[in-house]
């Protein structure tokens, strides 16, 4: 069943960017698939990894200067 979702909708998934019906979809299905929810996790993994590793920066129109 993993191949019924391409990583680009999981990270779309993870990154909480799908309808919640999309999202609700695909949370059934990795409860019903092992290696779903493993591909799911993995890319959470990801994401965190790449938040540290790249902190967002200011945005300069917020007006605040550091």
């Amino acid at each position: 069943m993993t191949d019924s979702f391409d990583d680009e909708i999981l990270m779309r998934r993870v990154d909480g960017e799908l309808t919640p019906e999309a999202g609700a979809a695909i949370d059934a299905a990795a409860a019903a698939d092992p290696a779903l929810a493993r591909r799911l996790e993995q890319l959470r993994g990801l994401r965190t990894l790449a938040r540290e590793a790249f902190p967002a920066a200011p945005d300069p129109r917020d007006g605040s200067s550091t």
